[in-house]
């Protein structure tokens, strides 16, 4: 444990959670974007993780070539050096996961913006009658007085 320590303080080891790095990236996109919407729609979005995707899969890519980027991790024979292949499959599952989570959130999203919807029509009828309703008593009561007053 206190080699995991050294190692992590040296940088010679990391921990990299890829589905947060995608994350990260994907809303500094969203935050680059200049699309004059006061929010973004499914494809922006979605599109905004594939160039996340896409930037981390060349920075790892280039790092490798370059030979500047050195991943450890720690297994039980202790820290290793991941390959290129790891890491990119590592990037892979992260990616998929992160994919399947984004379609689930806005199936939700989809799926509530349609019930809260059919409330809405609801409110509207339930206002629309009771605004009706209002009317019909104040003609009634106008009425009344009309006819107590040519009595």
């Amino acid at each position: 444990m206190v080699q995991r320590k050294e190692l992590l303080a040296s940088k010679k080891i990391s921990d990299i959670d890829y589905s947060y790095e995608i994350q990260k990236k994907a809303a500094q996109q969203n935050q680059n974007v200049d699309t004059g919407k006061s929010a973004l729609n499914i494809t922006d979005k979605a599109n905004n993780y594939v160039k996340a995707y896409a930037e981390l899969y060349d920075e790892i890519v280039k790092g490798y070539e370059n030979g500047t980027r050195e991943i450890y991790v720690a297994d039980e024979n202790g820290p290793r050096k991941l390959t290129k292949d790891e890491e990119l499959s590592n990037l892979d599952v992260a990616y998929k996961k992160t994919v399947d989570d984004f379609v689930t959130m806005e199936t939700t999203n989809q799926h509530a913006r349609g019930i809260i919807g059919e409330e809405m029509n609801k409110i509207s009828k339930i206002t629309t009658r009771s605004t009706l309703a209002s009317a019909y008593i104040e003609e009634q009561k106008t009425g009344e007085r009309t006819k107590s007053q040519k009595i």
